[in-house]
């Protein structure tokens, strides 16, 4: 009798953390985008100042201390290659006191329209997964008004299922950075 009492407890306990699991990964951040057409994290502001203003501010690494409540310092490796926010330039990103590291190579900017990092070297981090992309995509609204998105994805369309499983954990964080970060950037970029 109290073998079959604990094998329904165990069974209850299983379904509900089953249920609890499933509900994380249904209302996650991290999904299928219409948008970019692959699961993402995507988090958008709309800032009242001119595309060309936005895009320069945020290929500039010294300004996102500025404006970044999870990064600490960036560092451009590269520079006396490669200008700033221009494919082929490296920077070193440092958060939490330096405990936090990795670096991020663009690798492909569409002028006032988009930039996309490649992220790697992570060192730190509680939870992280390999071949990660960023992007940032700049839509022109008006002459003094740029719709800006955040973004965060696989590289590839099919990832390991135990990072995809991460991701949508992590996601619920990453979100909250995000949109965090695009209010600073509109604060600095709408003064």
């Amino acid at each position: 009798m109290k073998n079959i009492r604990m094998r329904k407890i165990s069974i209850r306990v299983a379904i509900g953390i089953i249920l609890i699991f499933s509900a994380i990964i249904y209302w996650s951040p991290y999904g299928i985008k219409a948008k970019i057409k692959k699961r993402a994290v995507i988090n958008t502001v709309l800032i009242d100042a001119p595309v060309e203003q936005v895009f320069d501010y945020l290929g500039k690494s010294k300004n996102a201390s500025e404006w970044s409540v999870f990064v600490d310092e960036i560092i451009p490796v590269n520079s006396t290659d490669y200008m700033d926010g221009t494919v082929g330039s490296i920077r070193r990103c440092f958060a939490d006191h330096k405990s936090i590291q990795w670096d991020e190579e663009i690798v492909d900017v569409i002028k006032l329209h988009s930039r996309e990092l490649s992220i790697y070297n992570a060192y730190g981090f509680i939870m992280m997964a390999d071949h990660l992309r960023t992007q940032q995509v700049f839509e022109q609204v008006s002459d003094d008004q740029t719709r800006l998105s955040l973004t965060l994805f696989f590289e590839n369309e099919q990832e390991d299922f135990i990072d995809e499983v991460k991701m949508y954990f992590a996601a619920y964080e990453i979100s909250r950075i995000f949109d965090l970060n695009l209010k600073n950037i509109k604060r600095f970029n709408e003064c």
